[in-house]
């Protein structure tokens, strides 16, 4: 703006003696000039890695956090800066869903937007604005009415704050942002103070002196507005807000300069007019109300990341990731990263506690439009709900949790009372407390699969079994249609070593089906799909977690709704759990096995794993008779890294869904298991709006 300032100011001084329209037009055309300086260097500043993330480019974030890091820091600094702006974006995401009210709903966000409203306000109505606007006025009252001398002066000044700001600028992390905003405000106060007294002198002895103290106090009142109020404005609001509310507290901030500028443009010449140095005294005691303002509330954010200045406004409440996450952070990162085995034997489930924040959406989301699509067409579940026991303090603790985090998502789920939980299930052992979530259920997969498939029939839609892809062309340049080629039923299962079905690539347009989008949600053979079609730096090395249930072949003890243990701190999931299928038979699972091939489903046998599931399920079932449970079958999780399987650690991978970049028409669904049944519907919108409506 002060460029824009600048040749308006000396374009008008240049052409003051034209006779012409040009004497005005020129210094208007003038005027544009910087803005086309900046639209060919905006290119030139680097995206903020932060929104690369929230974009799934992950690896151009980490690149641009290496090429500015990197060298002075070094590569495990930048990992780690790069796992926490992960993690706390993530927690952004899923917090910041709470519309307008979400700016003030915490104290740390009152005291942000604050800052966001009063340095709008302070920014226009500090006393600048006389200065900008009506600087003629206040020459006139010093008695200089000479318009060459009045633009010479206009210029000068506008030269001189263009020198200043810019000047402050390449300072700002050196001498800190609270600093500059103190002496800023401060000063314009002591100066305005000065100017005020000049202007009394001269309006009373008519003196170049007095008139000289006005000039001079005016570029001493402008020197210290442009240490702060005129570069740091935006700037300091960016960094005190969090990435998913910067632009709602940018919009406070502008509405704020435009309640401001409405008041500088009608009331300072009203004013001036009227009682001319004595509206300066308004002025004075403003300043000293900023000052205030300014010395209480101000944070410093020199030298600190987004994350820090986070936890300066909420404290241990800040949602903060990697290796300084508040306490806050870690109880909702804890929750977030269980591996609740949700979706189980096609439980719906509705407490979700995984890693991905996207899993979250697409549960919540998608309970709700399975219920319907079940009740709609006659397809059979129960809510059974689900019971949470915890048998010690430290198991209630992580209940707690668990409870917290569900009540701030809204979700329905209480704790129930001694009594209430003996009168109900009198089998079930609950020393320390039982956690309740009303609205889980079960349904029959088998007969949801069925009438989805009746569905995509019914609209034109045809299915090939027994059809393993064998390869796949991506349209040409980008445009037009992939070309599937499919094996023989007898071909080779993909293996992690090597992940493409191991057949002859077959030719002819009788082995080969044209499309133009392609959806890999082959689940167990999808990262086979995925290295068919992307460059060999964008593979996936497929993981096979297999995990076994056991039967129960006793009428009682049988509860009628699903039982899991409590989450115990640095174990992975959450124990060995009690389900129910459709015909009310009790099973217990299930454990994790690691292996090589997804067609390895045969319950595995193993005695210290049986032994280990027994004791969780009579920690929580007591009378169970340990003789009559049985192995019964086993289901195979696709994972994208082993840690994938366990409930903490940053290794946790799982539903991956992306429009892949570079591959106009395809998305990948990677490491979608749990509850991918649940959010199924769900996931499918999010593919139809990625493909069709983004």
């Amino acid at each position: 703006m002060t460029q824009g300032w600048m040749s308006l100011i000396l374009g008008s001084y240049g052409t003051l003696t034209i006779a012409s329209e040009w004497s005005w037009k020129a210094p208007s055309v003038l005027q544009a000039f910087p803005s086309v300086i900046q639209l060919f260097l905006i290119w030139l500043v680097p995206e903020s890695p932060r929104y690369q993330i929230v974009k799934d480019k992950h690896e151009i974030a980490r690149k641009t956090f290496q090429t500015y890091h990197g060298p002075a820091s070094g590569d495990e600094f930048v990992e780690a800066e790069y796992q926490e702006v992960l993690e706390t974006m993530a927690l952004e995401k899923e917090f910041a869903k709470r519309g307008i009210s979400e700016l003030w709903n915490t104290k740390g966000n009152r005291h942000r937007f604050l800052i966001a409203l009063t340095a709008g306000f302070f920014s226009q109505t500090a006393g600048s604005g006389i200065v900008s606007y009506y600087i003629f006025l206040v020459l006139k009252q010093i008695g200089i009415t000479n318009s060459k001398d009045q633009l010479l002066l206009n210029g000068g000044l506008t030269i001189f704050n263009f020198v200043i700001a810019g000047g402050m600028a390449f300072t700002i992390d050196w001498l800190g942002r609270r600093p500059l905003f103190l002496t800023s405000t401060f000063g314009m106060c002591l100066a305005m103070t000065g100017w005020t007294i000049a202007s009394q002198q001269y309006s009373v002895t008519s003196t170049t002196t007095g008139g000289r103290a006005v000039i001079a106090l005016i570029f001493v009142f402008m020197f210290f507005y442009n240490l702060a109020w005129s570069g740091l404005l935006i700037a300091y609001v960016v960094e005190i807000s969090p990435f998913y509310l910067r632009s709602k507290y940018l919009t406070v901030t502008l509405l704020a300069v435009a309640a401001g500028s409405f008041f500088t443009n009608y009331v300072n010449p009203v004013a001036m007019e009227a009682i001319t140095w004595k509206y300066y005294l308004c002025y004075i005691i403003w300043l000293a109300f900023q000052s205030v303002v300014v010395w209480f509330y101000y944070i410093e954010t020199k030298g600190r990341s987004l994350e820090a200045i986070a936890v300066c406004f909420e404290g241990d409440d800040a949602k903060v990731g990697g290796a300084g996450a508040t306490e806050k952070a870690k109880e909702l990162l804890g929750v977030l990263h269980t591996d609740g085995a949700l979706g189980k034997g096609g439980d719906i489930e509705l407490q979700v506690e995984h890693s991905k924040i996207l899993k979250t959406k697409l549960c919540l989301q998608g309970k709700g439009m399975l219920y319907e699509y079940c009740e709609k067409n006659r397809v059979g579940f129960k809510n059974c709900g689900k019971w949470i026991v915890a048998q010690t303090d430290e198991q209630m603790a992580e209940l707690q949790k668990v409870h917290d985090f569900a009540t701030s998502m809204k979700i329905p789920i209480r704790f129930l009372s001694h009594e209430e939980a003996k009168l109900r299930e009198p089998d079930v052992r609950a020393e320390a407390g039982v956690l309740e979530s009303p609205s889980t259920g079960i349904v029959d997969s088998h007969g949801y699969m069925q009438a989805l498939h009746g569905d995509f029939e019914e609209i034109g839609g045809t299915t090939a079994l027994a059809s393993p892809v064998s390869r796949i062309q991506p349209p040409p340049d980008g445009r037009g249609d992939w070309k599937i080629w499919t094996a023989p039923p007898s071909a080779s299962e993909p293996i992690p070593s090597s992940p493409s079905a191991a057949v002859p690539e077959l030719e002819g347009e009788d082995t080969s089906i044209t499309a133009e989008t392609i959806v890999n949600s082959a689940g167990l053979y999808a990262c086979a799909i995925n290295n068919m079609i992307l460059p060999p730096e964008r593979h996936r090395k497929p993981y096979y977690a297999k995990g076994s249930y056991f039967s129960y072949s006793k009428s009682h003890p049988k509860p009628s709704t699903l039982v899991y243990p409590a989450p115990m701190p640095g174990h992975g999931g959450l124990g060995t759990h009690l389900t129910i299928d459709m015909a009310g038979r009790v099973r217990f699972g299930p454990d994790v096995e690691w292996v090589d091939s997804p067609g390895d489903l045969a319950p595995t046998a193993n005695t210290e794993r049986f032994k280990a599931a027994v004791a969780d399920i009579k920690s929580y079932l007591p009378s169970i008779d340990a003789d009559d449970i049985a192995l019964d079958y086993a289901g195979i999780r696709p994972k994208l890294g082993k840690l994938g399987a366990v409930a903490s650690g940053k290794g946790f991978q799982d539903f991956y869904i992306k429009l892949e970049e570079g591959y106009d028409g395809f998305v990948n669904l990677l490491g979608i298991e749990s509850p991918g049944l649940t959010a199924s519907l769900a996931i499918a919108e999010e593919v139809h709006e990625m493909l069709y409506r983004r």
